[in-house]
């Protein structure tokens, strides 16, 4: 049902932006209000939000974000 994604497949990675992530996490909050304890651990505000883009022959082209 899912691929799974090696990171020789990984065909670019870009930070992004703090206003982004801000509102990226704001949005989160705002969806699922039950994660305002955890949030903090999924999402450090700290931390840079990497974007990282997949391309393979089955999908035109995935992106994820992910923190470091």
């Amino acid at each position: 049902m899912f691929k799974k994604f090696t990171y020789e497949e990984v065909s670019s990675q870009n930070q992004v932006k703090a206003s982004v992530q801000r509102k990226i996490r704001q949005s989160i909050a705002d969806e699922y209000p039950g994660l305002d304890p955890v949030l903090d651990d999924l999402l450090p505000k700290k931390s840079p939000l990497i974007v990282a883009k997949w391309t393979s022959v089955a999908f035109a082209e995935v992106e994820m974000c992910y923190g470091i």
